[in-house]
């Protein structure tokens, strides 16, 4: 299992971490049922606290990505492991089940349900991330795939929630429950990353000792592009990184690689080059856009 942080990365690490293991789950570098080092294992050998990889443990957790098996470890989750959804019906009797129990009066839970159902549905998409850069490329993303108006936000510089009443807050599962802790009251939702097939496939056709060039609008793609590259093929290619703003790095290595990787809103700049191989490396999983545009009003 390939990993690498940076600790001079405006990304934190923990996210590097968590960012890096689920894109090798996803890639299949990591499979189903195979156990992940413990935490102390995996601390020791990055040179990182114990707490930062647990936390990252418990992201991918929180996720369905991984469960930890009590005096076992923790294992990568076969996909669509989560039990079939309860109808409707059943699902509303056990939240409201919680919440009674929980101390809250039969007659706020009313009122809180009316209150609910009767409010109109938003109208608009507020993707949020903790850098804006991130925000802006998956709310890009997104917007190809909806009729509503979509905007981003970084976490700490969201608006009021009064300026937020009309929208659909959309995050990665990692920030759900900060987010609707900050905005209470407000509809969250969650989108999931993939990796894109076609990347995956150029990355394990090339010969060894290629070089890689990942051209993103957002430092934060950066761990996923580790986890492609290292996880396919290890330290048989070298991967080199670079900013979409720092046009002039990555025009230096453009020329000698053999592929490269440019997210949607760099593939643009980054084809005007005429680099040898160019993919564009798409983050949402595109299944995501359903769950978000059943939480929409219809478009007049």
């Amino acid at each position: 299992m390939q990993l690498s942080v940076h600790r001079g990365s405006r990304v934190p690490v923990t996210e590097q971490l968590r960012f890096q293991l689920e894109l090798q789950i996803l890639s299949g570098a990591l499979a189903a049922g195979q156990r992940l080092p413990s935490v102390r294992a995996l601390a020791r050998r990055l040179g990182l606290h114990a707490n930062t990889v647990g936390a990252a443990y418990r992201s991918l957790e929180a996720t369905g990505r991984v469960r930890s098996r009590s005096g076992s470890g923790v294992y990568v989750e076969p996909a669509g492991a989560d039990a079939a959804p309860l109808d409707a019906r059943a699902a509303l009797r056990r939240a409201l089940d919680a919440l009674e129990r929980a101390g809250h009066s039969r007659a706020a839970l009313r009122e809180a349900a009316r209150g609910w159902l009767e409010s109109p549905p938003p109208t608009r998409v507020a993707v949020v991330d903790r850098t804006r850069e991130m925000a802006e490329l998956l709310a890009h993303e997104l917007a190809a795939t909806l009729a509503a108006p979509v905007e981003a936000h970084a976490l700490d510089a969201l608006p009021a929630g009064e300026a937020l009443a009309d929208r659909l807050l959309v995050t990665l599962p990692y920030h759900v429950g900060l987010l609707a802790r900050l905005r209470p009251g407000l509809p969250v939702e969650s989108v999931r990353l993939s990796v894109p097939e076609a990347c995956g496939r150029a990355v394990a056709a090339l010969p060894a000792d290629s070089l890689v060039l990942a051209v993103s609008h957002a430092e934060a793609v950066f761990p996923f592009a580790q986890a492609v590259v290292h996880g396919l093929r290890g330290e048989e290619l070298t991967l080199v990184t670079c900013v979409r703003g720092d046009a002039a790095r990555w025009q230096t290595f453009a020329p000698n690689a053999a592929l490269v990787l440019a997210d949607a809103l760099s593939i643009g700049a980054v084809r005007a080059a005429r680099p040898r191989g160019c993919l564009e490396f798409r983050l949402l999983d595109p299944a995501s856009a359903a769950p978000v545009a059943a939480h929409l009003a219809p478009a007049l």
